[in-house]
């Protein structure tokens, strides 16, 4: 939709004569297409910049009721699997005269070169092409194709555009799970980390107070390496928990990976005690 659009400029002019840093924004309006709605009423300058509510048309997506790959029905699970869409150019004519195309564009407006605030343009775009080649990994039931729920109850269902054999899907999937599973660690480290930064006063105060446990620590002021050391332990931990049910021997190891830090700065505490006659 065809929609004002506010862009501010922070000017930064340093300390004024009464040494107070002083702040100023220039804004700016202009009218563009834009997929999103904006409120105007946010807007600084809100005379004569007004947005609709609402768009007239939402998108949707629509699902044929019966797709079928060879003699086999796909169920309602395998269609949502369908997510690569290509944009749709066409070069017919709408029959209503008040709907323009330009570039494979629907326009509804009265001049496509002069819109106004609040004209539309419609895309439309497909996934699923009759004729083209996908994979299914699933479970045929009843001449239809649903999802396969395993020992673990979990569903498995799998699609991807093209001809691949059993082997290439499966390590496909692996390889998006693998890429999936790799993030979450690395955001979960990102928050153990800020985690220990937080914490470290606290932990200052315990170290400063109980010996035995400032021993475990390389730096009792706990730097920035300390603060990675812990978090990459903690997180260490969490892994080898999930890991001992399925893999004692990775998930013991991953446990020791974590302690080993530790232990290394505790390896001299039993030869720190002197025996006095």
């Amino acid at each position: 939709m065809y929609q004002w659009v506010e862009e501010s400029v922070e000017n930064r002019f340093g300390e004024s004569v009464a040494t107070v840093e002083t702040e100023e924004r220039s804004y700016f309006y202009s009218r563009e297409w834009r997929d999103e709605l904006i409120d105007s009423r946010s807007f600084y300058i809100r005379t004569g910049h007004h947005n609709p509510t609402s768009f007239p048309i939402d998108s949707t997506v629509h699902l044929s009721e019966h797709v079928h790959v060879g003699p086999y029905e796909l169920g309602s699970a395998a269609k949502d699997r369908f997510r690569t869409f290509q944009e749709v150019t066409s070069d017919t004519r709408p029959e209503d005269p008040s709907v323009r195309m330009h570039s494979g564009l629907y326009y509804h407006c009265n001049d496509i070169w002069n819109p106004e605030i609040g004209d539309i343009r419609i895309q439309f775009a497909y996934a699923g092409l009759e004729g083209s080649y996908v994979t299914v990994v699933g479970k045929l039931e009843s001449g239809k194709i649903v999802p396969y729920e395993s020992t673990h109850a979990r569903k498995v269902l799998l699609l991807e555009p093209g001809e691949h054999n059993l082997n290439e899907i499966f390590r496909f999937e692996h390889h998006q799970q693998r890429i999936a599973t790799w993030g979450i660690r690395f955001i979960g480290w990102v928050l153990l980390f800020f985690s220990t930064i937080c914490c470290a006063t606290i932990m200052q105060h315990l170290a400063r107070e109980y010996r035995l446990l400032r021993v475990f620590f390389p730096d009792a002021n706990f730097t920035l390496s300390t603060n990675i050391m812990m978090s990459f332990s903690v997180a260490l931990v969490i892994v080898s928990i999930a890991w001992i049910v399925h893999r004692p021997w990775l998930g013991g190891g991953l446990l020791f990976a974590a302690m080993s830090p530790f232990l290394y700065c505790a390896r001299g505490i039993m030869g720190s005690y002197q025996r006095m006659d």
